[in-house]
Order: structure tokens, then sequence, then C-alpha cells
């Protein structure tokens, strides 16, 4: 089956995509990553590392004695040889959607833009924040521990999108209800969460539209999507 899905990420504080380096050329600890126009990005890697946690941990919470393997470490995910002295080579429902070190996952994951800001017109893509790390026994400010990220400006929502966010071939209907699930739980995205960074409200997805091997289409647009979603849900006991 195939699958489109159109994502539309409505960014209600400042926003930090670790862009690794060029923060030693900025003189700061961690860069926001920004495309080749200098517009601010969320990453693919981002959006696919996140919901796959996201799906794993609604999976668990569904049906707790669900076979899933445990990532990140290469040698405890998809297919594991040998679990308890015995052949296997069963692929998790995760990594049937997201991949694993040995299975390419068969979804392809694209970038998503800044597309609609609220940024004054003197305020640039980004500024830099400045913070200090607490130590989490003392409750009390670490020594030397002062630290400059860049982020969105902070104070200002933005909107991010893309014409084609996932794109690809899903296994099963089921496969397909837990990642708009997934999507459907996001309420940040990013680093340093902790601290208010990256807060996601409101409906993620524009678009999703699943075309089964009849040609038959379900699309988010339609009512019935939620309906066909809790159906498809059951699905995953016989997975």
């Amino acid at each position: 089956m195939k699958l489109e899905v159109k994502l539309e990420l409505k960014i209600s504080t400042a926003l930090m995509i670790a862009g690794g380096e060029m923060a030693s050329r900025l003189g700061i600890d961690k860069a926001t990553i920004k495309n080749k126009q200098g517009n601010l990005i969320i990453s693919a890697s981002s959006i696919k590392g996140k919901l796959r946690d996201e799906c794993q941990r609604i999976l668990l919470g569904l049906y707790p004695n669900t076979f899933t393997c445990i990532p990140p470490r290469a040698e405890n995910m998809c297919p594991q040889p040998f679990i308890d002295g015995k052949t296997n080579v069963e692929i998790c429902p995760i990594c049937r959607i997201f991949g694993s070190p040995w299975k390419t996952s068969p979804l392809f994951f694209s970038d998503i833009s800044l597309s609609k800001n609220e940024f004054p017109a003197d305020i640039r893509n980004t500024t830099v924040k400045i913070g200090v790390a607490i130590d989490r026994y003392t409750h009390t400010a670490r020594d030397k521990s002062l630290y400059y990220l860049e982020t969105s400006p902070q104070g200002y929502e933005s909107l991010f999108s893309s014409n084609t966010s996932i794109r690809g071939e899903i296994e099963s209907e089921p496969d397909a209800a837990l990642l708009y699930l997934g999507i459907q739980s996001l309420f940040n995205i990013g680093g340093s969460k902790s601290v208010g960074l990256g807060w996601i409200e409101g409906d993620k997805i524009s678009q999703f539209i699943l075309t089964k091997a009849d040609g038959t289409k379900i699309g988010s647009h339609e009512p019935s999507i939620k309906q066909e979603v809790k159906k498809w849900l059951e699905g995953l006991r016989l997975n």
C-alpha cells in the first residue's frame, strides 16, 4: 500500500534542532540546522527518530506483550537471529515502518521548512539563548556550566511544512494506524525540550492518504479516518 503524508507543525515556543559543525564557528555550544538559503528546517532524521520513539511508546502502551526490538544497539534490533536460543526472523511493527540496521525502511522522510512565522521584520530567523545547567542533586547552578544555544526567536509562533513529508510503501493498515497515532501524539521536537523548546500545538497532519492495492484511497480529510484507524489498530494484536 502506498502512503503519502504532509506534515504541518505549529511550534509555539523557540525551536532548536542541533546542526553540529556550525556551532564552533559561531562561538556557541549548539547551532540549529538551516537549509542552504539560511532558513530554519526540521530535519528528516529528527522527524523519523521522534516518530519512532512515539510509535514504540504507543504500541507498548496499547499492547504490552507485543514483540518489539530494543534500539539503538544494532545487535538488539530486528531481525534478531536468536531469542532464547531459538531462531527468529520476525520483524517488529516498529522496524517494519522505520527500518533497522538490517532492514531498509519502506518510507522516505523529508525535511520540513519554515513556511510561516510571526517574527517581526527587524528580528532574524535565529537568536542566541543563554542558560546555565542546574545540578540535579543540589538544585543550584553548576559551576562553569554557562551555555549558548542558537534557537528560533523566543516568544513567537512558527509553522513548518512541506509538500510531501513522508511517502513510500507501508505493509499493512495497522502499521498505517500506528504511524498516524504517532504523528498526532507529537507534542515537542528538537533539543532542550526540558527548558521549554520545540513545543508543538494543534493538528500535525495536513494530509494523510493511504492507497490500497485495489486503488481505494482513504484520506485524513474524510471524517471516517479516525474510525478506520481504530479498526486498523485491532490488527496489531495479530501481527
